[in-house]
């Protein structure tokens, strides 16, 4: 059995309306995640090891000329990423669901890279972003879109009919035809 992480709950802030128990009553993996993400920004934005990895990936021959060894460099980001996604896979294993079983990422790394991506190698964005798609899976998950799922389904195959019957205006013409004579 594994023991899950327990939400920290932040004195005052915890006790806030809606906000309080979304923002101020988290896991300590959550509240590391976004220290994460500070830490990243800072490193690409405000440091000389930015600039270097930006380059690794940009222009290694650039980084080369400084002396810098590219392989080393992309050894390190690889292996950081690689600690950031152990730690992903850690937090839905000890504080999503509390328990471990195959394919329970059930594609969440891809989407991850498409966040990424979205974001334009951005940590705030994709901080953004991956909130934005957290809201529309809880919501989806819960069942509160449902009838827009629905919706969809049902405009889609609106749509496809028309698309059809204005495509094939000989086929409108049947139908009609048909119709017609089922009623005689």
């Amino acid at each position: 059995r594994i023991t899950p992480f327990r939400a920290l709950d932040i004195p005052i802030l915890s006790d806030l309306p809606f906000i309080g128990p979304i923002l101020f009553q988290q896991t300590a993996l959550t509240f590391l995640a976004l220290f994460c993400v500070a830490v990243v920004w800072y490193i690409f934005n405000k440091t000389a090891l930015g600039v270097a990895l930006k380059a690794v990936g940009d222009n290694p021959n650039s980084v080369d000329a400084q002396g810098l060894s590219v392989y080393a460099l992309r050894i390190g980001a690889v292996m950081a990423g690689s600690a950031l996604m152990a730690l992903g896979g850690a937090f839905l294993t000890m504080s999503a669901f509390d328990a471990f079983f195959f394919g329970m990422v059930n594609g969440r790394g891809w989407i991850c890279i498409a966040l990424v991506i979205f974001a334009s190698w951005r940590p705030g964005k994709a901080l953004l972003g991956r909130i934005v798609f957290i809201f529309i899976f809880t919501a989806f998950a819960k069942g509160v879109f449902n009838w827009l799922r629905n919706c969809w389904i049902f405009l889609y195959g609106l749509l496809r009919c028309f698309s059809n019957v204005f495509r094939h205006k000989q086929l409108f013409s049947h139908l009609s035809i048909l119709y017609l004579s089922s009623r005689l």
